[in-house]
């Protein structure tokens, strides 16, 4: 099983250039969620504040943990499994 803060290889076609393997990040900034989610930043920051979102957690060396809101790719792919199972009314 690999851990949820590995990074993952994609492949991305670039027109004119053979596809490359590039590296994908794993955690995505308040930005790139709200970008990867199509909604708003402040969007994202209502739903980690209501507790619909989990940030992934880093630890300092220093025994802190790093100030800055990151979510993991495959949680938000859970996640929107999830909405995609509830119902319509």
């Amino acid at each position: 099983m690999r851990s949820s803060f590995q990074a993952r290889k994609t492949k991305v076609d670039v027109p004119g250039e053979r596809a490359k393997n590039r590296v994908s990040p794993c955690l995505l900034s308040v930005e790139d969620t709200a970008c990867y989610l199509g909604v708003s930043p402040r969007t994202i920051r209502d739903l980690e504040a209501a507790g619909v979102l989990t940030n992934g957690r880093i630890p300092l060396p220093n025994g802190g943990e790093l100030q800055k809101l990151l979510f993991d790719r495959e949680d938000l792919d859970k996640l929107v499994e999830r909405w995609k199972d509830v119902p319509n009314h």
